[in-house]
């Protein structure tokens, strides 16, 4: 996957987790804000099946300092670390 796509796909599973915990407190109106932000942003640039991150792991990576390697070799390392242990 594309260093760019990825971080799209990082932005849209903490938006979904966003909206989860949004729905979770009732807050409707901000749920919907960002439900649209995500469909806006998938729809720009979607996504092939495989590069969506689950919510969860979107929040492992943004949680994680990546060290401001500008090359994305860290988000890539921790790419590779979440794979294995999904296994």
């Amino acid at each position: 996957m594309e260093q760019s796509n990825r971080e799209i796909a990082v932005a849209v599973g903490l938006m979904r987790m966003a909206r989860s915990l949004l729905d979770r407190e009732g807050q409707t109106h901000g749920a919907a804000r960002l439900q649209q932000a995500i469909d806006t942003t998938l729809e720009e640039r979607p996504l092939a099946p495989g590069e969506e991150v689950e919510p969860g792991q979107a929040c492992l990576i943004a949680g994680i300092p990546l060290g401001g390697s500008p090359d994305g070799a860290s988000i890539t390392y921790l790419d590779a670390t979440a794979k294995s242990l999904r296994r």
